[in-house]
């Protein structure tokens, strides 16, 4: 039977917009590649306490998400890691549900916090697939991120004995969790795993119309997810969400805004 692993998503936008809703979908996308894995998303009561329209809409959409999928692997929790922390026991207590409006009032994940590793884009050793044995959860600090990156990690590391980076080029965070996946459950090693990095994304209706993704870098479809095998191809294109490649990178907005 596989080992259940955690990939512990610490919320730290205002509200949940298109983009990291997007995102949320792509990480259930990936962790859905092998038994095991399963998604904690923290802080819902951050987005259930906001009243913006887009929010409000796209927890309809994400609650409807959940139910539709009816797999367990998106698990979520009111409160953040730090709130959940306790120091006499040196364990992070998770109170967590399948229900978006409840945001956590059902079972209890209990994690050693030395059996738990922070994703630092700062940390200072390489995610390494003999690490396997040593972690039960990883964790990952966003969704949104900033060229250059402005180390919202910072707040999360007083609480972990052991962090990891994937390399010094930042990531989506879904990205992140996909290359985490390869990593450990893949046994895959960074050197192995194609990437392309500032990626040029097409508009589809626009063919002179692109966007670069500056100072990021993704999963190169080179690599057949389900198979693990590499392949040859003329063309590459990152590993994404389609609403965002085909829609969201075209509307016109500003990154720090969201």
């Amino acid at each position: 039977m596989e080992k259940q692993r955690y990939f512990i998503l610490e919320y730290m936008e205002e509200i949940l917009s298109d983009w990291s809703l997007a995102e949320i979908k792509q990480m259930h996308k990936y962790l859905s590649l092998r038994p095991g894995n399963t998604l904690v998303i923290t802080k819902v009561s951050d987005m259930t306490g906001s009243d913006d329209e887009e929010n409000v809409e796209n927890m309809k959409k994400l609650d409807e998400f959940i139910k539709a999928n009816n797999d367990g692997r998106i698990l979520l929790s009111a409160k953040g890691l730090e709130q959940c922390f306790n120091s006499q026991t040196a364990a992070f207590e998770l109170l967590v549900s399948r229900d978006l409006y409840k945001g956590g009032n059902g079972s209890v994940i209990e994690l050693a916090q030395d059996r738990v590793c922070l994703l630092d884009l700062r940390g200072k050793k390489v995610l390494e697939p003999a690490e396997r044995k040593d972690y039960d959860a990883y964790v990952f600090g966003g969704i949104l991120g900033d060229h250059p990156p402005k180390d919202r990690t910072f707040a999360l590391r007083p609480l972990f004995t052991h962090s990891r980076n994937l390399e010094e080029v930042q990531m989506s965070t879904d990205t992140a969790i996909l290359v985490t996946e390869l990593i450990v459950n893949g046994q895959m090693d960074m050197k192995d795993i194609p990437f392309i990095t500032n990626p040029e994304i097409q508009n589809q209706d626009d063919p002179k119309s692109s966007v670069v993704m500056e100072g990021f870098r993704y999963v190169s479809d080179r690599l057949d997810l389900h198979t693990g095998k590499l392949a040859q191809k003329a063309t590459e294109q990152p590993i994404m969400s389609d609403f965002i490649k085909n829609t969201l990178l075209f509307i016109d907005f500003d990154f720090n805004l969201m």
